[in-house]
């Protein structure tokens, strides 16, 4: 349970009155409060008592937050723990007084309590993350594990990115995808229920949700708006975000993702994919764009050059006021001129593990410049790729800019 947490000054001391909790389904977090937040947690640990000093990492609580926490024992009820956090450091309470009319009930915890840091829930945590490290190595982890990263699209290409991401545990991810869940999405989607298609759950909450599940650690924001809305752009502008990531089938949303990564002067990277049959052949393609940040460095507007007719496109879009009806005539996503084959989860897994490895590559320093791969894949035949360091093209709207 949380609540409120008031200060009073008097001589000498200093009281804190405690109010107005409110049962939570989840720990709470210090990076989605305010950094002034004055904040109480009550919980009622399921394996003893935690060590008080593993507290303040568990809420992920900032040095300028105040947080007051009130720790009642499982087996013996009656005890309780109070330690106060205050500008970093763990502060004992001289005294605890409780009142008021009648009480409430704690509600149980659950069997896998996020407050139990005892030796074997540090064992767990290390035994779980270990096969992680030792593929990428501790520095590696060390650096992802402190960002924030912004990933657009929640689809059968854009989930299988955000749940590569999530395994790196960052501090935090943002989501964003106004659609909803659809039978024909399931195949691509493992982590989604027929149920939440059947009900038409926002794909952005199934993802957010899966993640959180498998993830406790990460805040993840799972935004069901798209990435060219004033509040998307608002809300980006005030956040710090590390690196900017956009798996969708909409220039528009790839060019304002564009524009924010160059605006917050941080890496993009782009990831598309696209079956096509000739004949009985299947023929799958890949682009993986990575664009460094500063002028002329390259984006999705100009790497290649987007055709005059879907540039004014998506510009039009990008500036036509929200509700306004989209230009030219509707047509089936299975549309043979402008549609798709299909999609497939093998291919938007390929493609989403080749956009994580770039990353990480320019993260650790090995790729100097922008970046395309290009994936070429017939079936019955290996795979093709291409790798070409890249740069943007002169006076281009976004990028060539000063």
């Amino acid at each position: 349970m949380v609540g409120r947490v008031r200060r009073r000054h008097s001589t000498g001391e200093i009281r804190f009155i405690i109010d107005r909790f409110q049962t939570v389904n989840s720990i709470p977090s210090g990076n989605r409060m305010p950094a002034l937040s004055d904040s109480v947690v009550l919980t009622c640990t399921f394996r003893g008592t935690p060590q008080i000093e593993h507290v303040p990492e568990i809420v992920q609580a900032a040095r300028s937050q105040l947080w007051v926490f009130l720790m009642l024992d499982h087996e013996q009820r009656n005890r309780l723990q109070v330690v106060i956090w205050d500008r970093g450091q763990l502060l004992p309470a001289d005294c605890v007084k409780i009142s008021g009319s009648g009480g409430f009930e704690v509600p149980e915890p659950p069997a896998e309590d996020p407050f139990d840091m005892t030796p074997e829930r540090r064992l767990f945590l290390e035994h779980r993350d270990s096969r992680t490290v030792g593929g990428l190595g501790a520095s590696m982890i060390s650096k992802v594990r402190r960002m924030c990263l912004s990933n657009v699209g929640a689809g059968g290409g854009g989930s299988s990115l955000a749940i590569q991401l999530a395994s790196f545990k960052p501090r935090r991810m943002m989501l964003f995808d106004t659609d909803t869940m659809d039978p024909v999405n399931l195949n691509a989607m493992p982590h989604a229920s027929e149920l939440d298609a059947m009900q038409q759950v926002l794909k952005v909450e199934a993802l957010a949700a899966a993640i959180e599940a498998n993830q406790p650690d990460i805040h993840v924001n799972g935004l069901p708006w798209s990435i060219t809305e004033g509040r998307a752009i608002r809300l980006l502008e005030k956040t710090r975000v590390d690196a900017f990531f956009s798996f969708v089938d909409n220039n528009t949303a790839r060019l304002c993702t564009s524009y924010m990564a160059t605006e917050a002067h941080v890496v993009h990277i782009d990831v598309g994919t696209r079956i096509r049959w000739q004949g009985d052949q299947r023929i799958m393609r890949a682009d993986i764009r990575l664009f460094e940040p500063g002028q002329g460095q390259g984006c999705v507007l100009c790497v290649p050059e987007l055709p005059a007719a879907e540039r004014e496109n998506a510009f039009y879009e990008l500036n036509a006021p929200a509700g306004s009806m989209h230009r030219g005539e509707p047509f089936d996503w299975n549309d043979p001129v402008h549609g798709r084959a299909g999609s497939l989860l093998l291919l938007n897994t390929v493609a989403a593990s080749m956009a994580v490895d770039l990353w990480l590559a320019w993260l650790d320093g090995r790729i100097a410049t922008s970046h395309w791969l290009r994936v070429n894949w017939t079936f019955g035949q290996p795979m093709q790729t291409e790798s070409f360091s890249v740069t943007g093209v002169p006076g281009c709207r976004f990028c060539g800019r000063e």
